[in-house]
């Protein structure tokens, strides 16, 4: 990964739960061990020249002899009574670095290319995600005890709609367009359980709500060319039965017709002036356009079918009245003022 992003992370990380008042450490605190790694290891490559001399202390409700999880610093073991979980404190206790960091720190905030990496350590530390099912309540929220005039800055520079609540003490996010935002920044990238919640509640979301006869105008409006009731429920991301309502209103009104290509089912408008077909019927038209009027066995033989399987497509280019049978019992073309389409 490129690095500059994983430092604007880590930066992210460290204005949400680090201890940002101190001149004398670098310090960050979090209970998710990826995060603690991660924070390390970006630090130690930060800083790859220095002895950085750091440690991780790991508190847990109970006492642990040992933790095994491959950290690079030196580990301490303690225990706090109150923790529900272990949690672990990654620090470094030397001056000259925490002024490069605060330096490096300044810069990164100053740059709108860093924002989305920034939102995504920023959420790693200190964003949740609340849903219910019952009431379709969907929601994200970043915990601040007060207002953060930078968090304010990249979410409104992200285009992400936000209100501060106090009661909460915390920004609250709701509505699919801003959560799909969130979700192509990858806001939850850092964090393995925020990220599996997070989609999760994504998934919750069935279809999106269209306003009355939207879905009906936009589907006349895609006919100007044959597309299949499957490929629009695709593109508007709504049941097949749904899609197949509005196009019988449509059919109803004959403002579309459809033909069956093959196993298939294919929409047009009707002001379109087309007749759709399957490229092999298209072989019958061909055939009767060069030899005016044949039988069905010499249709048949010619096209190398079956009989029965020749009549049957005869009598469905009888009914599109693209062919008539005469009472000599030959097949000829009829007059039409239609364009033919031809589909796979």
């Amino acid at each position: 990964m490129n690095f500059q992003p994983n430092i604007a992370r880590c930066i992210g990380l460290w204005l949400a739960e680090g201890d940002t008042k101190t001149c004398n450490e670098i310090t960050f605190t979090n209970n998710c061990v990826q995060l603690i790694k991660f924070f390390e290891r970006t630090i130690s490559k930060i800083f790859s020249e220095e002895e950085l001399k750091s440690r991780i202390y790991v508190y847990s409700p109970t006492k642990i002899e040992r933790i095994d999880v491959p950290f690079l610093s030196k580990i301490n073991l303690y225990v706090d009574t109150r923790a529900r979980k272990p949690y672990y404190i990654y620090r470094i206790s030397k001056r000259s670095l925490m002024e490069r960091w605060r330096e490096r720190v300044r810069r990164y905030v100053l740059s709108r290319d860093m924002y989305p990496y920034i939102l995504q350590g920023f959420f790693a530390g200190e964003g949740n995600i609340k849903f219910h099912m019952e009431s379709h309540s969907r929601t994200v929220r970043i915990a601040q005890g007060t207002r953060n005039k930078l968090l304010e800055t990249i979410l409104k520079d992200l285009g992400i709609k936000n209100r501060f609540s106090p009661s909460e003490r915390a920004y609250v996010i709701t509505g699919k367009t801003n959560l799909d935002k969130l979700a192509k920044l990858e806001i939850t990238a850092l964090h393995p359980e925020k990220f599996k919640k997070f989609n999760e509640m994504l998934a919750t979301y069935k279809q999106t709500h269209y306003p009355k006869h939207y879905l009906k105008k936009k589907i006349y409006a895609l006919l100007k060319k044959p597309y299949s009731s499957r490929e629009l429920a695709e593109m508007f991301n709504r049941s097949m039965s749904h899609v197949q309502e509005r196009l019988k209103m449509l059919k109803d009104e004959n403002k579309v017709q459809n033909f069956k290509i093959r196993s298939k089912v294919f929409w047009i408008r009707t002001d379109q002036n087309v007749i759709l077909l399957s490229s092999l019927k298209r072989e019958y038209l061909r055939l009767l356009k060069k030899n005016i009027k044949l039988t069905t066995a010499f249709i048949a033989k010619k096209l190398n079918v079956g009989y029965i399987s020749a009549y049957r497509r005869l009598k469905e280019l009888e009914k599109l009245k693209l062919v008539k049978i005469g009472s000599n019992g030959k097949w000829e073309l009829c007059i039409i003022n239609k364009r033919i389409q031809t589909l796979a």
